[in-house]
Formats: structure tokens, sequence, C-alpha cells
């Protein structure tokens, strides 16, 4: 009577040696661009995109009249976790805040519009380093868009470290990624990728490759001490919808990690009980190109080598499209996107 009968004792996952169809893109047309301001408005059909050319931001996003961002805050570079127990305050931690990791300022550069036979293309510039005194060390990036006509867009995202003062030494980076934040109704999340629980590079062999689906409160795990949560790692795509069945849904090129919290990094960095945690006004959504491994730092090694993200060149990619009420099903999870 120690377990019931059925009960999964370990399992062993692996891939087939086959490899699947490349998808092929369909063309679907020209999005239609309008100004307003320093404002673009990109319409595709029933999605609607507002860029704003100053900031070098996607400032709106609606998908049949659904506010799919919240005003002003679509996705921008973000190099910074709050640390957890294993970083360890007086020794990775503190060498991450030492470099500025958790102050950084981006100050956005040039935007450019373009039109290609796939779609529109804006690309923005910008320059992010710390906000320190007599720091030069930082990243040159660029951000291209390419809005096309399903209403789908496709993100890709380059930087370049460089470090004038050569001799300085720098701390390795918490993470890679991008955090936007949106309304908090698409409190639901379905993802393929390595699941059902919380993953990280050095930490996922208690994982499987599947499709799941949870809230967005079961995504949180809740430490005693606020801290870094509820990563999905090598997710090959997820959505993100609310109770009317009306959301986005983001795929990787080909892989990317994922997270989305009711909490603000800074006030999770802040806190030191759970009770101190204020939710915000809306989600904050993660799409990581890379996030440090965990290590075991507060009992034992710090996190190995590999597992740590060195100061260097980046790039990668994802993309995104809105959905309606009705479009969204097991089966097109797997097809809105290619």
């Amino acid at each position: 009577n120690w377990l019931p009968y059925g009960h999964e004792i370990t399992f062993v996952q692996f891939a087939l040696p086959v490899k699947a169809p490349e998808a092929i893109r369909r063309a679907c047309g020209i999005p239609a661009v309008s100004e307003q301001g320093n404002n673009l408005v990109i319409s595709a059909g029933s999605a609607e995109f507002i860029y704003d050319r100053l900031r070098g931001v996607l400032s709106g996003w609606k998908q049949n009249g659904v506010e799919l961002l919240k005003p002003g805050q679509g996705p921008k570079l973000n190099f910074w976790r709050p640390p957890t127990d294993n970083d360890h305050e007086w020794k990775m931690a503190k060498d991450w805040r030492t470099c500025g990791w958790d102050k950084l300022g981006e100050q956005p550069l040039e935007t450019v519009i373009g039109k290609t036979a796939e779609g529109i293309e804006v690309i923005s510039t910008s320059r992010i380093q710390p906000l320190i005194i007599f720091v030069r060390y930082g990243f040159d990036c660029r951000y291209r868009w390419l809005f096309r006509g399903d209403g789908s867009v496709s993100v890709e995202i380059t930087g370049k470290f460089t470090n004038p003062d050569g001799h300085t030494p720098i701390a390795q980076l918490p993470r890679i990624g991008v955090e936007f934040m949106i309304p908090e109704e698409f409190s639901n999340a379905a993802w393929f990728g390595l699941g059902p629980g919380e993953a990280y590079s050095d930490s996922k062999e208690a994982q499987k490759v599947g499709f799941f689906k949870n809230t967005v409160d079961g995504l949180f795990t809740n430490y005693v001490r606020p801290q870094e949560n509820g990563n999905r790692h090598r997710v090959r795509r997820m959505a993100l919808y609310n109770t009317k069945m009306a959301g986005f849904i983001a795929s990787g090129d080909p892989l990317f990690d994922f997270g989305v919290s009711r909490y603000k990094m800074t006030d999770i960095t802040a806190a030191r009980h759970p009770y101190a945690l204020k939710k915000a006004d809306g989600l904050y959504c993660h799409i990581d190109h890379k996030q440090c491994g965990l290590g075991s730092g507060s009992c034992g090694p710090d996190t190995l080598e590999q597992y740590r993200i060195p100061c260097e060149d980046f790039k990668f990619s994802f993309n995104m499209r809105g959905f309606a009420p009705g479009m969204l099903t097991d089966k097109t999870f797997f097809t809105l996107l290619p």
C-alpha cells in the first residue's frame, strides 16, 4: 500500500532519429503603415501594432480590438534576475551588483523603417550600460522587427559587448532576454518544452519534454525568501490567454526560456519575505535567450562555468502572433506560428 498501482517511479525520454519537416511560411501580404506623431501604426488584418520610434519600443498591440500589451510596455532587453539563495548576496550576486547589472540604462539611438518582400521591417538601435559613474562597458544593441500581413511579427535582437577599458574585470551576466508587461487577464499558460515544473540549464533532469498547461499563479514558486523562480526551460512555443481564449502565442528560433509573474523584479529583489510582495497591475513576461544556472552555492559549489553567461556578443530571435477566441486549440497551438 506504499503507492497506488500505476504510479510512475522514474522515466526515460530521448529524441527519435527523425527530422521534422521544415515549416513553410506562406506569403501573406504587406501590412498597412501610417504615422501618428512619433508612432508608427501597423495594421495587418485584425492585428494592430503601435511602434514608438523615439523610444524604439513596441508600445501597443491589439488583436481583434483586445489589448495584448500594457501601454508602452513592449519587449525590451533585460539582463537582471532577482538573486537566488544559491547566488549569495556576498558572492555571485555581489559581483553582479558591483558590475551594475541591476542598474542598467538603455539609450535609444535610431529607428529605421523599410519594406521587404515579407512585410514591414523596423530596426531600432540602442546603447545599454550600467548607470554607474566612469563605467563605459556595455552593449550596442539592435532590435529588428518584421511585421507580416497575417498579424505575426518576428523579433531578432543582437548585442555587441564593448569594454573600452579592457582591464576592467567584468562579472558574468544573470540572464539575456526581454521583459514586457501584459494585462493581468492573460493568466493562463500553455507551452511545449520542459515541464511541468520549473527548470534551469543545470537543474532540469526532473522535467520532461511535453505539452503542458498551468495558470500564472501555478507557475510561481513561493520560496521562503522571494527570488528568481518559475522559469520554463528549452521551450519550443508558448501561449498566454484569458478565460475567453484570446491572447498571443510565441515560438522560438529554435528554443527559449519563459516566465510570467505578478510581481516586478525589483520588488522580488528587495523583498525578504513573501508578505512583502505586492501584485503589479499587470503580468511581467520574460522570454529569455539564456539564464544563468542555479548552482548549489548555499550549501556547496557555485554555478559551474558551463552554466554561466559570459559578457560577449549575443543574438537571438522569436516570433509572436495574437489570436482571438476560437483560434487556439490544442491542435492549432502547433500551427498558428511556423
